[in-house]
């Protein structure tokens, strides 16, 4: 799931890269966490910190195959 959120400004073509979007949490995880908890997610690649940097990077780089669902349908919802 981290993976599609992160790749989400590739997916709308507003950035060429990851790191390059501004809004993302990316770089919290690769460079130096400030407002985040990267330990949680960092226990699911490796124990030690250097190669799962370098494991997370690889993953994020790998082309996400996962098909999102685009509603393009809209309904108008009343309180009735």
């Amino acid at each position: 799931m981290l993976r599609y959120i992160h790749q989400n400004p590739l997916s709308a073509g507003i950035v060429e890269h990851i790191k390059d979007y501004k809004w993302s949490s990316y770089c919290e995880y690769t460079d130096k966490a400030r407002i985040i908890d990267s330990d949680f997610t960092f226990k699911i690649f490796n124990t030690n910190r250097k190669k799962t940097i370098s494991e997370f990077t690889k993953f994020h780089e790998e082309k996400n195959d996962r098909v999102s669902l685009d509603i393009n349908e809209k309904k108008r919802i009343k309180d009735d």
